[in-house]
């Protein structure tokens, strides 16, 4: 994987590669890396997934701002 960018970044990541573990798979950031995560997470768990980020104090997201899929 590419290095995350600052030290936010960098716990950030570590605390949703621990809390998550099995549930989000981290993905190649390309360019994205100085504005973000990349994580992918099967559809069965994402509502589980978003609804933590935005209720844990340790998250406490408030905006998301990318979702794609992928049908084959």
């Amino acid at each position: 994987m590419a290095e995350v960018g600052n030290e936010v970044q960098h716990r950030l990541r570590e605390e949703i590669l621990s809390q998550f573990k099995g549930v989000v798979t981290e993905l190649e950031p390309h360019r994205w890396v100085e504005y973000g995560l990349t994580f992918g997470v099967a559809p069965k768990d994402a509502l589980g997934l978003f609804k933590t980020l935005k209720d844990d104090d340790r998250f406490r997201f408030n905006m998301l701002v990318d979702v794609t899929a992928v049908d084959w």
